[in-house]
């Protein structure tokens, strides 16, 4: 499996977490661009090191920099928490069937994001003995309307061979 699909899914776990433990308040990550004008504006102790001086954009500042502040604090609580709770997040370690099984323990009310609904639904699938693809007993396109159809969403194809081939990596 590509190891981004599996830094993917780990990072999913995280934001899951995430979302889990700090409600509205999840900072999550952030977007590119924002995080550049907090870079530059922010000194070595994370502090501002100057505002611009029109209001629009020494607000668009100070926002960037507090939100990068205060995301890399809740990640940081995050990583601390999951490792307090033995859920190894290194790279390369994770496991992402042990985590789920895990999270839905201790979060049995949070509501599944949208990869989740469909993994499971590709899961289910797969446990049922669908099996697309070459040497498999369906196709690629009624394997996928099925998952597209049960999971109630409007991904590609792409997305979901992406998930039979992470799961089935996983299997093994």
């Amino acid at each position: 499996m590509p190891s981004n699909t599996k830094k993917g899914q780990r990072n999913a776990a995280i934001e899951r977490t995430g979302r889990a433990l700090y409600g509205q308040c999840w900072i999550g990550e952030m977007k590119e661009k924002e995080l550049e004008v907090a870079r530059r504006f922010r000194g070595a102790n994370g502090q501002i090191v100057a505002l611009p001086d029109g209001a629009k954009a020494a607000v668009k500042v100070a926002m960037a920099c507090f939100r990068a502040r205060e995301s890399d604090a809740q990640y940081g609580q995050v990583f601390r928490w999951l490792a307090e709770q033995g859920i190894d997040c290194t790279p390369g370690t994770f496991d992402v069937d042990a985590f789920d099984v895990w999270f839905r323990t201790k979060f049995p009310t949070a509501p599944m994001g949208a990869t989740e609904v469909r993994l499971n639904t590709v899961r289910a699938e797969l446990k049922k003995g669908q099996h697309p693809g070459r040497g498999g007993n369906v196709g690629w396109k009624k394997f996928c309307d099925t998952v597209r159809k049960k999971s109630g969403q409007r991904c590609d194809d792409r997305t979901i061979k992406r998930d039979v081939a992470s799961l089935r990596a996983n299997a093994k």
